[in-house]
């Protein structure tokens, strides 16, 4: 699965029928975890689990669950800055990844639940996924 992506539109739409989300400046990525396993996944597919170990998931026993967010770093003034993430976004190695997390630790803001103990989601209004996600009390970086 890849991420809906944002798309620019010639002015902000006005009503309840509409959401709008914050432009964070960072990594999109998809969180695909198992009992088994974490996997994360760039907006393009590629695996980028390694880059990012201070992205932990909170103790979720058995659960399976894909979600959807935007991987951040804030700068000196404390705001979200693409270029903090910039050296860290290719990084295979595990020791390289470990000290730039320790140096400079990022954030996952997850906005969106696509999968469930096994049921997708998607066909589910926004607002009902995001009352699923509040309900499985992550803590820690996301």
């Amino acid at each position: 699965m890849l991420p809906m992506l944002a798309t620019k539109a010639p002015q902000v739409p006005v009503g309840e029928a509409w959401t709008h989300e914050v432009k964070w400046d960072g990594v999109r990525a998809l969180t695909d975890v198992t009992a088994q396993r974490v996997r994360m996944s760039s907006r393009n597919d590629n695996a980028i689990t390694i880059a990012w170990p201070e992205l932990h998931v909170a103790p979720l026993g058995e659960r399976d669950l894909l979600v959807d967010g935007e991987i951040i770093a804030l700068n000196d003034r404390g705001l979200p800055d693409f270029r903090v993430l910039q050296d860290r976004m290719h990084v295979r190695s595990a020791a390289t990844a470990a000290r730039q997390a320790a140096a400079r630790p990022a954030i996952y803001m997850v906005f969106d639940l696509l999968r469930l103990d096994g049921r997708d989601l998607t066909g589910l209004p926004l607002d009902e996924r995001r009352a699923e996600l509040a309900g499985l009390g992550l803590d820690g970086s996301w």
